[in-house]
């Protein structure tokens, strides 16, 4: 028993210590709106851009995912006029699904679609939801959070917070 325990925690803290860093640039990508527009990894960090980007994978069955939508949306509302852009990747779900998920939602994020999980794959995602806090002047990575957070507007506020203060130079 006590065996099966120590397994179990070692494959835990293996399968989150791996996958990108903070400090590191996220993955290019492209992928498509729900309206079918292309958008690059450009359109959303890189040289030109200011503020802070959350980028959220998650999908439509997932509990923890759908928990933290409402959370985004209060953090979004609170963060947007500082300089705070939410983008949401769908993961592994078809295009209908995730349209029809938010087709009577309110929220304002950019919501992409990763059919296939490539860019999920990219990403080092192994587990929803993955959370990036990115600095969108040069798309490092600032903090990640893994899987249901108990308090998630009260960390993402923590992370903010200083971002906004001192004009993204944080890290």
């Amino acid at each position: 028993m006590k065996r099966t325990g120590y397994l179990i925690t070692a494959m835990f803290v293996l399968l989150f210590s791996l996958g990108l860093k903070k400090g590191e640039k996220i993955p290019g990508f492209v992928l498509r709106d729900l309206k079918n527009r292309i958008v690059y990894r450009s359109d959303i960090c890189g040289p030109g851009r200011k503020g802070v980007v959350i980028i959220d994978f998650f999908a439509t069955w997932c509990k923890p995912c759908k928990k933290a939508l409402p959370v985004l949306d209060k953090i979004n509302r609170e963060f947007s006029k500082k300089g705070l852009r939410i983008v949401l990747i769908s993961y592994k779900q078809k295009n209908h699904e995730v349209s029809e998920f938010f087709k009577d939602k309110k929220y304002n994020f950019s919501v992409l679609w990763d059919p296939y999980g490539e860019i999920g794959k990219r990403f080092e995602v192994t587990a929803l939801p993955r959370t990036f806090v990115v600095n969108a002047s040069d798309c490092s990575i600032v903090k990640i959070f893994y899987g249901e957070s108990k308090n998630l507007y009260q960390s993402l506020r923590k992370v903010l917070l200083p971002l906004v203060r001192n004009g993204n130079k944080s890290r």
